[in-house]
């Protein structure tokens, strides 16, 4: 998938790249972290913030969870119209002070791809047993 710069790049800086190539697209973004922030504080600050974000469900229609010690993911679908817009947000933190999220997202119009996205994590996730 090519990248270029997110067309608001220069009035909002923290937006970065952007791209797509058929159904997916990809964003990512790089706020300004407080001093100090973890990659763990980033991925909460992120997923209060996505609450008030357009299309984002919810925060208990929401699957958060961590990858690994450095990097959490944040899942939902957005229904629009007669389809349906499935979302990942990988969160973390960046050296210099920004946390980072990309944002994937896929367009679909058949419901069976709604397991697959979300049963996607299953695998990456880090189990507590």
């Amino acid at each position: 998938m090519k990248m270029a710069p997110h067309p608001l790049h220069g009035k909002q800086p923290h937006l970065r790249y952007l791209g797509s190539q058929g159904l997916f697209t990809v964003q990512i973004y790089t706020p300004t972290a407080q001093a100090g922030m973890t990659a763990l504080e980033c991925a909460s600050a992120t997923v209060r913030a996505m609450a008030a974000r357009p299309g984002v469900p919810p925060p208990e229609q929401v699957l958060k969870t961590r990858l690994d010690e450095n990097t959490y993911a944040a899942m939902y679908t957005s229904p629009l119209g007669g389809a349906v817009q499935l979302n990942a947000h990988i969160l973390s933190a960046g050296a210099g002070g920004y946390c980072i999220e990309v944002h994937a997202s896929k367009m679909s119009d058949a419901p069976e791809d709604i397991a697959p996205w979300f049963k996607s994590l299953e695998g990456a996730r880090i189990r507590s047993d």
